[in-house]
């Protein structure tokens, strides 16, 4: 048994609770909405995953049931795994990874699943944190060589104004679950990743800029979700920038103060609002932009 049929035998795959209700166009007219939601909320992260979780529930949810699966035609299937993969890059629902997964499933079933498609799949499972799914996936298929992960941490839920966030450890393959204050009267919170060109450019500059490398020496670096956790280079990153240590955001919705998780990006806060925000390390830097962000986040605000 494979191990997309497995999970489903063992009761892994969830019901979409879209019910009976007629998908009225054609499933591709669909996808191609859902295109459109993406192309036309580029510039906010945070409404592009709003509006594209709107509107797949509204649109397509009720077209993966496993007995509308089975009668889709092949094209139909493709066009629906793609249209789940679309929304769980973007919007992070482990409940459309389960969707996706069922998606896969028939297409197994058909002999139509590519490697491209259950790498597509692992990426939804490392992007949701369902790392046991994840790593039961590659095992089923080492010829992939898709990353083992460490077991997810465990953490109390935190009170709030407060989060969980992952931080690698230093010499072994493993995460410890930390939490960190958001509702402090002043917080810098930087988006950067070790595989980001830009973010490599930032941290060169701040680091040669003692005002700034002091400034930011006690910022939260995070590296957002994605569908590689790339431990390794994470860990590179941390030896080579112990001012600038990077941890894992865990979710998204974590932080619904942010609008983007492009990297760079410097959010400066205060008691948990986004006061200033600064994107991007161009060639020239960003040094006046991040100077003027820590004048604007430590002034006094008016009575």
């Amino acid at each position: 048994m494979t191990f997309i049929a497995a999970a489903a035998a063992a009761g892994m795959v969830a019901d979409t609770g879209a019910g009976e209700a007629a998908v009225s166009t054609s499933i591709k007219t669909h996808h191609d909405r859902l295109k459109g939601v993406e192309e036309s909320t580029r510039d906010d992260a945070r409404e592009r995953a709003r509006r594209m979780t709107e509107t797949f529930d509204r649109d397509l949810a009720a077209a993966y049931t496993p007995e509308r699966l089975a009668t889709a035609s092949d094209e139909e299937l493709e066009e629906l795994f793609q249209a789940a993969n679309r929304v769980v890059f973007y919007a992070h629902g482990p409940a459309h990874a389960v969707l996706l997964q069922r998606t896969a499933q028939s297409l197994e079933t058909r002999s139509k699943l590519t490697d491209e498609h259950r790498r597509d799949l692992y990426r939804a499972w490392v992007v949701t944190r369902q790392f046991d799914n994840a790593n039961a996936l590659a095992r089923a298929h080492p010829g992939l060589q898709l990353q083992a992960l460490p077991p997810v941490p465990t953490a109390d839920a935190p009170a709030a104004g407060r989060v969980v966030v992952w931080r690698p450890a230093d010499d072994a393959e493993a995460l410890s679950a930390q939490v960190v204050e958001q509702d402090v009267p002043t917080h810098v919170v930087v988006l950067s990743h070790p595989r980001c060109g830009f973010s490599q450019r930032a941290i060169a500059a701040i680091e040669a800029d003692p005002v700034l490398s002091a400034q930011l020496g006690h910022a939260l670096w995070l590296a957002p979700p994605n569908g590689s956790l790339d431990l390794r280079d994470v860990q590179a990153w941390n030896r080579a920038h112990p001012g600038a240590r990077l941890s894992y955001a865990v979710a998204m919705g974590d932080w619904p103060q942010f609008d983007s998780w492009a990297t760079p990006v410097f959010y400066f806060m205060r008691e948990g609002r986004v006061v200033a925000t600064v994107t991007g390390w161009p060639r020239e830097g960003r040094a006046r932009e991040l100077h003027d962000a820590f004048a604007l986040m430590d002034a006094r605000e008016d009575p």
